[in-house]
C-alpha cells in the first residue's frame, strides 16, 4: 500500500479502472445505482399511494343553473332528452330482500321439466352408439403396410378408399386400421 492513500481511495481507483475497461458492466451498475435509489427514496419518504376515489351524490342540472353558452347547449340538450324519457323502473318488487339463490317464482318462472324434447345431439349420440355397436362384428385380422397398405378385415383383403359392411377404410398402419361410417371414425385393432 502506498503511504497517504486510503483503503477507500484505492478500491475506488481499481473499480473506476474496472468501469472503464467494462462499458456493458458500468451501464448495468448505472441502471442498479438508479433503481435502489429510487426504492430507497420510496422507502424512506414513505409517501401513500395515490389517492383513493370517492363518489358521492351531485344535485341535478337545471335550466337555470346553465347558461345558453357553446359549451353548455349539449348539456341543456341532454337534460331536455332526459326529462322527456320515460324513466326504468325496476320489475322485482322489494329489491333488497332478494335471494339470489331463491329466485320469486312470480319473476322467475318455472320451466316445466316434464316435456323433454329429443335434440339433435341426442340422436347424434345414439346413431354413434349403433355405428359403434355395428363396428363390432367387424375383426382385423392382419395388416401390410406398404406403398399400397392392406388390411384382412373379416376375411376379405381391403385397401384404403374400399368399403365393407358399409364403412369406408381410412388408414391402415401396423396393427390397427381406421373405418369411418357416416362421419363416425372408428379403429379396429389386430386381434390376436
Amino acid at each position: 500500500m502506498r503511504q497517504g492513500q486510503s483503503t477507500f481511495s484505492l478500491l475506488q481507483q481499481r473499480f473506476m479502472a474496472e468501469l472503464s475497461r467494462d462499458k456493458k458492466k458500468a451501464a448495468m451498475l448505472a441502471v442498479l445505482a438508479v433503481v435502489a435509489g429510487v426504492t430507497i427514496g420510496r422507502v424512506l419518504l414513505d409517501r401513500p399511494g395515490p389517492a383513493s376515489a370517492s363518489a358521492g351524490l351531485t344535485a341535478p342540472v337545471t335550466a337555470a343553473d346553465q347558461t345558453q353558452t357553446g359549451a353548455n347547449v349539449w348539456q341543456q340538450e341532454l337534460l331536455t332528452w332526459s326529462k322527456e324519457q320515460p324513466t326504468a323502473q325496476p320489475a322485482i318488487s322489494q329489491a333488497g330482500q332478494r335471494d339470489l339463490f331463491h329466485p320469486d317464482p312470480s319473476v322467475f318462472p318455472q320451466v316445466d321439466s316434464g316435456n323433454q324434447h329429443v335434440g339433435p345431439a341426442d340422436s347424434e349420440a345414439s346413431q354413434r352408439r349403433a355405428i359403434i355397436a355395428q363396428s363390432k362384428a367387424l375383426s382385423l385380422q392382419s395388416t401390410v403396410v406398404s406403398a399400397n397398405p392392406t388390411a384382412i378385415i373379416n376375411g376379405k383383403v381391403l385397401r384404403v378408399g374400399e368399403v365393407i359392411d358399409g364403412f369406408e377404410v381410412i388408414a391402415i398402419t401396423w396393427r390397427t386400421c381406421e373405418i369411418r361410417k357416416d362421419s363416425v371414425t372408428v379403429r379396429l385393432d389386430l386381434t390376436e
